[in-house]
């Protein structure tokens, strides 16, 4: 999960993988039940499989799927999906889905990164492990808009700041309607659980497991509210709260504020270690001084890169989002606060060359969530938000990511509800106690929607996700779930790695 570059770059990394939910009304079946029976009427054709190019052991095709359930005669399009098959046939367990968040990161691109990495291979010993590229995005018919960056939003003046908001809304949703076509409407989170369905059906399977990080959290707990009776077992790590239905300003202020928890958390570390080249001003210390320095004066590398307060902010929250990352950090702002700039000049490319238009994200967050309000009514908490947390946003980060949606047509709120009752096994959790991208907190409400609060292992370190990072703790937890359905005592928690920051000189 990207987070915050500038207020134009923040319009796309609400989570890196960045997710937003909403909690359907229990008392009353959202439309999207409907449509969820229309799914299941569609007859797929097979998969035929080929060697994927860029790995021949693993396999390729593609899924022919209706573009609108509500016509499954109509328009079609290609889902592009990957297949790594399980080392022992005879010993296979089932289809394990992934999804690697985003919204609308490549599951193809994520399956293919796994090959030879130990918990991967691990999981082939079991499972048929099996993901796909959601609809609209990378290999399954792509879209893409081209719309003209707003320029940077005016300064001290509350009224330019909502004409200026409000009027880059109506351009972007607009212009990115216009050149999309129908087909981008249907790029939502309830269609893409209709979809994983209908590949499960494909795949021959009865029920299917799960393991979803981040904005996969989404996905699956859409997907067990809609066919609770075609889950096994689903992991779900790192989960975004399922309150968003009406709005975005929530969901980028709490994000924004818990960038900067996890600041002051290695700013303590930092502190303990005699040996932490910024022990004595601390890792914040270093943050505020190099911004005002930089703010007064910005330094130019050899290679013409700008390195100003603002990309210095944007290197801060980027290396936030892993605990690897943080002794790289440290090192950066050390070196810097010696006028030391070489590291600091590698990084600025690296980590603000993002283009403005992801529309895959935004088509599926706006499709799912978001405010339709102007920003007369957002602006207060944009700024309240930019004071409280200073070194992880924007002046106006919260209301630049709200913009992005609030002239969409409505939304389809995803389906999330409490299916525990009618789950074979519980939904096992993961959360880590200093996620920048999504809170702790985050990963208990969206149990508690879904029943399943008492299955919630807790890590007590830091960084967004944690199945894929190779603590023993967390390892041994998900093999034994995925593959014996044990869920660990209620109340377990993982200790966190030890975070080694870099020696004095």
């Amino acid at each position: 999960m990207m987070h915050r570059l500038s207020w134009l770059a923040a319009l796309l990394v609400l989570v890196i993988v960045s997710p937003l939910m909403a909690q359907a009304n229990p008392s009353a079946p959202p439309a999207s039940d409907v449509a969820s029976d229309n799914s299941a009427h569609y007859r797929p054709s097979p998969i035929a499989w080929q060697p994927c190019p860029e790995n021949a052991a693993f396999a390729c095709g593609t899924l022919t799927l209706p573009v609108d359930y509500a016509q499954p005669r109509g328009e079609s399009f290609e889902l592009a999906v990957i297949r790594a098959p399980a080392r022992d046939p005879q010993t296979c367990i089932g289809v394990l889905m992934l999804n690697p968040g985003g919204p609308g990161n490549s599951g193809g691109d994520f399956v293919l990164a796994g090959a030879g990495a130990p918990a991967f291979e691990s999981l082939r010993q079991g499972f048929d492990v099996v993901s796909f590229d959601v609809r609209g995005s990378h290999r399954s018919r792509p879209v893409q808009c081209q719309v003209d960056p707003p320029g940077e939003p005016p300064v001290g003046n509350d009224e330019a700041l909502v004409a200026f908001f409000d009027d880059f809304g109506r351009r972007f949703a607009e212009t990115c309607l216009a050149q999309a076509g129908p087909f981008i409407r249907t790029m939502s989170v309830n269609t893409i659980a209709r979809d994983m369905d209908v590949l499960r059906r494909v795949l021959g399977e009865r029920q299917i497991s799960y393991a979803g990080i981040s904005f996969g959290t989404t996905l699956g707990a859409v997907y067990a509210s809609l066919f609770p009776r075609q889950v096994r077992a689903m992991l779900l790590d790192s989960g975004v709260m399922p309150e968003f239905q009406d709005s975005l300003v929530e969901f980028a202020a709490e994000q924004t504020i818990s960038f900067e928890l996890t600041l002051q958390r290695l700013d303590q570390l930092c502190r303990k270690d005699a040996a932490c080249r910024l022990r004595e001003g601390g890792v914040v210390g270093a943050v505020d001084e190099l911004c005002a320095r930089l703010d007064a004066a910005s330094v130019t590398g050899p290679d013409g890169v700008v390195l100003d307060g603002d990309q210095l902010k944007h290197i801060v929250t980027s290396l936030l989002q892993f605990d690897a990352n943080w002794p790289l950090l440290v090192r950066a702002l050390a070196d810097g606060r010696e006028e030391h700039y070489a590291l600091l000049f590698q990084l600025v490319p690296f980590i603000a060359n993002v283009p403005l238009a992801n529309t895959p994200f935004f088509a599926i967050k706006c499709n799912s969530y978001g405010t339709r309000r102007s920003a007369a009514e957002y602006l207060a908490m944009s700024q309240a938000v930019a004071a409280v947390a200073p070194r992880t946003d924007g002046d106006n980060q919260v209301a630049s990511v709200v913009a992005s949606c609030t002239s969409w047509p409505p939304a389809d709120p995803p389906v999330i509800r409490n299916v525990q009752p009618r789950l074979d096994h519980p939904i096992l959790f993961l959360g880590t106690d200093f996620d920048p991208n999504t809170p702790f907190s985050w990963t208990r409400r969206l149990a508690f929607a879904l029943g399943a609060e008492h299955s919630i292992v807790r890590y007590q370190g830091g960084g967004h996700t944690i199945a894929t990072r190779g603590t023993a703790c967390i390892g041994g937890i998900v093999v034994n779930y995925l593959f014996n359905l044990v869920v660990p005592p209620e109340g377990t928690t993982c200790p966190a790695r030890s975070t080694s920051v870099p020696r004095r000189s």
